[in-house]
């Protein structure tokens, strides 16, 4: 928008002194609704668009504070690593603030971080400052006070950022470090694809895994590749026990047994041609088998090897399923692998892949649990190769509990999250740290 159309919307000619925004994550917007001064390759992603207009509203000099979604910061799609470019050569980053999982709660679960930059110039090295708690207890209404707040010397660090980068060049970088924040030079950053992730960064100490930001899920931890398999295992068993502790607790609340078809939709994917695969922008992931052994995806869906538009959508007459919904195989030596996830987003995926959508008689979480107690290939056909159908599915006996109590689930699910999210996990001892884990949690009821 030049100046003379700034004029006529009365808006500041040379930009903005300032821009605080929260804008809206995992939107999409009509193609042809985007202007060419937002565009950023072919996305139509709102988190992109919406940033790419606050690089272009402020004034040289001028500065700007955002909240973004992680993905903004490490997915691997052109879009996302054009637009980190473009922020860290036009711009001078002055901190990102890493927030946990949750701290939008009720509203959403997804982790976000806060980008405070510069109009102008170029950054050279990025503070990151590390939020672990927010002065509010972590649950499903996250509106209860605690004790625990880090706010207030987050605050303090920013404003001393320019001694903090001192002190980091003149640290012993053979001991372990236990502070709130740490420093990327550019060299680090440009390696990775401008990833701006803070858990990217972060000193690993020597003899324990340091309390890793969770991507909303427990599963997250095991991208630390020192997290053995049988820690993932052991999660997994616990939020199954938790369900199970749940049906005992609450067993007065408990409604008659119902089919699975009752209370959730049961759909199926669709074909999805060579000829659309391997694009790497798109406002739609399209996941395949495959993309649930992808790092990261291992419990929420992050990340696809393929992206579709909405044009590809309507000519592949491919199924749109929601945010949410729960996919696992449903053909070949696959479905053995007993692999369930959870999308992020509203996603496409292929008729090698089956997904579950709870209606508003279930929660998603709730929902994910009963199958954390199932063994998909029970689903499963005798014939070579086997496959899942459908009605087999959807006719599959279940117990419901009342919203309320499926709500109680969902608050103990991110407090266990929560739990294991602020201890440190030393490996030669993980089954018995899990263990201590679970007694405490379950000591909560």
């Amino acid at each position: 928008m030049d100046k003379t159309e700034k004029s006529e919307f009365n808006l500041p000619l040379d930009g903005y002194d300032v821009v605080l925004a929260n804008p809206p994550f995992s939107g999409s917007v009509d193609r042809d609704r985007i202007v060419d001064d937002v565009k950023v390759g072919s996305t139509t992603a709102t988190e992109i668009l919406f940033l790419k207009y606050m690089l272009n509203s402020v004034k040289i000099g001028g500065r700007c504070g955002v909240v973004v979604p992680e993905g903004i910061l490490e997915r691997p799609s052109g879009a996302h690593i054009e637009l980190r470019r473009q922020l860290i050569e036009n711009n001078e980053i002055e901190a990102i603030i890493s927030f946990p999982s949750g701290v939008f709660l009720p509203y959403a679960t997804v982790k976000t971080s806060v980008i405070i930059f510069k109009k102008g110039g170029s950054t050279k090295d990025i503070l990151f400052l590390n939020v672990e708690n927010d002065g509010y207890k972590m649950d499903a209404n996250h509106e209860t006070p605690i004790n625990k707040d880090d706010l207030p010397e987050i605050i303090s660090l920013f404003k001393n950022r320019k001694k903090l980068k001192v002190d980091w060049l003149s640290r012993e970088s053979d001991k372990d470090w236990h502070e709130k924040w740490w420093v990327a030079n550019l060299e680090e950053i440009n390696r990775d694809e401008f990833n701006l992730s803070a858990s990217q960064y972060r000193p690993q100490n020597s003899t324990t895994i340091q309390n890793f930001q969770l991507n909303q899920d427990l599963e997250k931890l095991i991208e630390s590749n020192l997290l053995s398999n049988e820690i993932l295992n052991n999660l997994k068993l616990g939020v199954a026990k938790l369900f199970s502790e749940l049906e005992l607790n609450e067993n007065n609340n408990w409604v008659e047994k119902v089919k699975l078809k009752e209370v959730a939709t049961v759909g199926s994917g669709n074909g999805f041609p060579i000829s659309y695969q391997g694009k790497k922008e798109g406002e739609l992931p399209f996941y395949k088998v495959s993309d649930m052994n992808t790092v990261g995806n291992e419990m929420y869906m992050f990340t696809s090897n393929n992206y579709i538009s909405i044009a590809d959508k309507s000519q592949l007459r491919a199924t749109l399923f929601p945010k949410e919904t729960i996919i696992f195989p449903k053909i070949g030596a696959a479905i053995a692998t007993n692999k369930k996830r959870i999308l992020t987003q509203d996603s496409c995926f292929d008729n090698n892949v089956m997904g579950l959508t709870a209606s508003n008689k279930i929660k998603p979480l709730y929902l994910y649990a009963l199958l954390l107690n199932k063994n998909i290939s029970d689903f499963a056909s005798d014939s070579n190769p086997p496959s899942i159908r459908k009605s087999k599915v959807e006719d599959w006996i279940i117990n419901v509990p009342s919203i309320e109590v499926q709500n109680k689930f969902e608050e103990k699910f991110v407090l266990l999250v929560e739990l294991i999210k602020n201890e440190s996990i030393i490996l030669q001892n993980s089954k018995k740290l899990f263990d201590s884990f679970l007694g405490k949690y379950f000591s909560l009821f």
